[in-house]
């Protein structure tokens, strides 16, 4: 809809940017998967893979999602946005069966977490592992990962 009415803005990175997460929020993922592609081409980097792969996820396709996570170079990312490549991970492994793995992946990421992240990352990676947990029927430790999470305050 920018693109009609504003025809260059279609050639600014950040008016994409926009216009792929607003797809993306309204679980339009076709949409946001062509406008997050076009970003990257024009920026050449890889700030919106966590939103690409969910998107594959989104449109039913996990194996996509883990093939995009597998080709990303964490390490060029910020430690939030690394933290949402583990989320989608977790969540692709566990669409394909293998729950044992999607919680590996956090507890590995939880492992790394340097003492001073936020808490909220820190928060978000508790809650998937305990879905992890639980997926696996380990109701209990799921319970524990959730009563140890950092507070909401």
């Amino acid at each position: 809809m920018l693109r009609r009415r504003f025809p260059a803005s279609g050639r600014v990175d950040v008016v994409r940017e926009a216009a792929a997460l607003t797809a993306y929020a309204s679980g339009r993922y076709e949409e946001a998967l062509r406008e997050v592609r076009a970003v990257r081409r024009m920026r050449g980097d890889s700030s919106l893979r966590a939103v690409e792969a969910d998107a594959e996820r989104g449109l039913g396709h996990p194996e996509k999602a883990v093939e995009i996570i597998d080709a990303t170079d964490a390490s060029s990312l910020d430690l939030a946005e690394q933290v949402e490549l583990v989320l989608v991970s977790s969540g692709a492994r566990a669409d394909l069966g293998q729950a044992d793995v999607g919680l590996v992946i956090v507890d590995d990421a939880l492992a790394a977490l340097p003492a001073s992240a936020d808490d909220e990352l820190r928060r978000r990676l508790m809650e998937v592992k305990a879905q992890r947990l639980t997926e696996l029927g380990r109701d209990e430790e799921a319970g524990e990962v959730l009563d140890a999470m950092p507070c909401r305050c």
